[in-house]
């Protein structure tokens, strides 16, 4: 039987899938084209190159993507491609030069992030994360916070949320440098909506990034996954107001668990809530700052965050594009 399927179709379809996440089935998807023609259904055997005891998760992968294809029509993820470069999105795969290096360490990158604005290097990225309902003193204190990193030539990480993340955002546009907003849905779903200025904003000198396609719903569990990809891209993360708990509180677990160094602001005497919060952070590890140079004198004085990374990254290969598949 002739299938008809094309591979980009294919790679965003899986690059949806949960289960597909993991270091090692992206490592073989771009590395085996029969990891592909399996999974299309070319292939009815499993390839000798996954069928191996010692690669049982990589396995289990394969099956359970392949079982899934079997009830959805990849044409409707071949018109969204169409539509979706014709709105000026980039797509960068696992394997191009233009792929955070960074994110190669993860357990569980994306194999095809959705990128508008500009195609940077992603180095010397900070993030910076806060409460959706900060003091006018943690408002501030994120936007100065920014601009410090800025005129020291770094970029801003955050999330594009209302309160700490939008402040931070705007202070780098405001220092006249780069932010990039990490989004927990599909790129052309901004929200919050009031935000939808401040992203014309960013991606005239920053990006915005996406790892899902309009096919996936945006729900808790989404901005528990775009924790790992904001932490991931960046050299460390600082909470600047926190009200203890929350996405905050993740966020900070999630950075601990990829090796990097994670910072909390000292709050103002008298604000009870970011006391609490800041108490919290403290007491798993967050080291407390008061200022940029703090970070950055940290940053330059301690090991290089390559030697904390799980793992080796891989070797780069060729590919820039997905149009060559």
């Amino acid at each position: 039987m002739h299938v008809m399927y094309d591979r980009m179709s294919l790679l965003v379809y899986v690059n949806d899938k949960d289960i597909s996440r993991n270091i090692e089935f992206a490592n073989h998807y771009f590395k085996n084209s029969a990891v592909q023609d399996f999974l299309a259904g070319i292939e009815t055997i499993i390839p000798d190159s996954i069928h191996s005891e010692h690669n049982q998760t990589l396995l289990k992968s394969c099956q359970k993507i392949r079982e899934s294809l079997s009830k959805i029509d990849l044409s409707i993820y071949s018109e969204e491609i169409t539509r979706i470069r014709q709105s000026g999105t980039h797509f960068i795969t696992f394997d191009s030069n233009q792929y955070p290096v960074q994110l190669n360490d993860l357990i569980d990158p994306p194999l095809l992030l959705y990128h508008k604005g500009n195609l940077m290097d992603f180095n010397n990225c900070v993030a910076i994360i806060g409460t959706r309902s900060p003091s006018e003193y943690g408002k501030q204190l994120a936007r100065t916070l920014s601009i410090d990193f800025v005129k020291k030539g770094y970029t801003i990480v955050s999330g594009l949320a209302l309160g700490i993340d939008t402040e931070a955002h705007r202070g780098a546009l405001d220092a006249g440098g780069k932010t990039i907003a990490i989004l927990a849905g599909h790129i052309d779903e901004i929200y919050p909506r009031e935000n939808l200025p401040l992203v014309q904003e960013i991606i005239q000198s920053g990006a915005i990034i996406s790892e899902v396609s309009p096919f996936v719903t945006t729900h808790k569990g989404r901005y528990i996954s775009r924790n790992r990809l904001t932490s991931g891209l960046s050299q460390c993360v600082i909470s600047v107001e926190s009200h203890g708990g929350g996405g905050t509180l993740r966020q900070v677990t999630t950075a601990k668990s990829q090796g990097r160094p994670f910072f909390v602001c000292k709050p103002r005497e008298g604000d009870f809530k970011p006391a609490k919060g800041y108490a919290e952070l403290c007491k798993i590890g967050a080291i407390p700052i008061s200022t940029a140079e703090e970070v950055i004198n940290y940053l330059k004085n301690n090991a290089p965050l390559s030697e904390n990374l799980k793992s080796p990254a891989k070797k780069r290969s060729s590919v820039t594009s997905l149009d060559q598949f």
